[in-house]
């Protein structure tokens, strides 16, 4: 079993964006007409805080390839939203037991709607 990261990882950079725009950005779109808008689908990815970036200037998404295409950066946010990821906001984790770190870390996204 793998998440979303390690499905990304496992495909060349070219077929990782391919498989997001076309097979994810589907799912997530039928997700959300079967629930009206009034669930939202996760995807946890424990690394988030290295492997998302986000574009300041642009209020663009990018996934930091690992493997074969590491360093390569996929248009994350264009892919599974289609032209609304600046609406997308980051998933942040605080971990209680943490001594070191007081402050949040970033593990994945949300976007509140798809279109």
């Amino acid at each position: 079993m793998a998440g979303l990261d390690g499905c990304l990882d496992a495909l060349s950079p070219a077929d990782a964006e391919i498989w997001l725009e076309e097979d994810v950005r589907r799912v997530l779109l039928s997700f959300q007409d079967w629930y009206q808008g009034e669930s939202g689908l996760v995807f946890w990815i424990p690394t988030g805080e290295k492997r998302i970036k986000k574009g300041h200037a642009s209020d663009s998404y990018m996934w930091i390839c690992a493997g074969a295409g590491a360093g390569v950066r996929l248009r994350l946010g264009a892919a599974l939203w289609g032209g609304v990821e600046r609406d997308a906001r980051p998933l942040v984790y605080q971990d209680p037991t943490a001594l070191q770190r007081s402050d949040p870390i970033e593990v994945g996204l949300h976007n509140r709607r798809v279109s």
